[in-house]
């Protein structure tokens, strides 16, 4: 599966957590009072999956209620942004080594541009590392 598809998909899975069709709207009302610790954990974990506040503790209450699971941390927009940018650099850079190694391949000689494809390779890497670190802390509880 090309993985600008699932990255399609998965904005898209964020986008229907975070609106309602407009023929389920809902008119009951709870009112919640919370002191600060408690509103900034509920507003930082809805924040987390893309809802608000109010939203997300309708969909975590009805979940306790009905005994499914509630809405949980998914990759943010900007994290899949940053992925999509690391691969497409990733590529590139690839591209470029395979065309710097194909020259040393014919030739024998060892093109200039060949340590600045492996030098740029590196730095790809290291941006796909640190990308995937930033995911792997944004999905801990």
């Amino acid at each position: 599966m090309d993985g600008g598809t699932s990255v399609a998909r998965e904005i898209r899975s964020i986008e229907r957590r975070t609106r309602r069709p407009n023929n389920h709207r809902r008119s009951r009302r709870i009112n919640l009072r919370l002191d600060d610790g408690e509103w900034s954990t509920i507003h930082a974990v809805a924040s987390s999956v893309g809802m608000s506040d109010a939203g997300w503790c309708s969909e975590v209450a009805l979940a306790a209620a009905t005994g499914t699971a509630p809405p949980t941390p998914s990759i943010s927009r900007d994290a899949l942004g940053e992925m999509m940018d690391a691969r497409l650099e990733l590529r590139r850079v690839a591209n470029n080594l395979n065309q710097a190694v194909a020259a040393l391949h014919s030739t024998g000689v060892v093109p200039d541009r060949l340590q600045t494809a492996i030098a740029d390779t590196s730095a790809a890497v290291r941006k796909v590392d640190d990308v995937a670190e930033t995911v792997n802390e944004s999905l801990r509880p």
